[in-house]
């Protein structure tokens, strides 16, 4: 049986972070990897870099202090980024970056 936590609880950040951070992690590490692959071809990693920048920025076209709704519009950055390198996101490249966030969290 699964345990759902409430925000109080200890293990609310934990499950939260598996269920939703994780995956956003993930790809953000995948795109860092990518940013410096030379498979891919310099526009494409100028916009990775620039993609990143906007994540990284907390105030951007939703403001990152809007509870939920801040980051939504950084995870579709995230996705349409991905989007574009898709071609280079191969198997290796993504259990690589599994493996960075695994490391992270164990």
């Amino acid at each position: 049986m699964t345990t759902h936590h409430t925000p109080h609880d200890p293990g609310f950040f934990r499950q939260f972070m598996d269920r939703f951070g994780r995956p956003v992690l993930v790809n953000i590490v995948a795109l860092c990897l990518l940013a410096v692959d030379d498979r891919v071809p310099l526009h494409l990693r100028a916009s990775i870099i620039a993609t990143l920048a906007y994540v990284a920025l907390p105030a951007d076209l939703i403001p990152d202090v809007t509870p939920f709704a801040g980051f939504t519009d950084d995870v579709a950055a995230i996705g349409a980024a991905l989007t574009l390198v898709s071609a280079f996101l191969d198997d290796d490249l993504r259990q690589r970056a599994h493996d960075i966030v695994d490391g992270w969290f164990d």
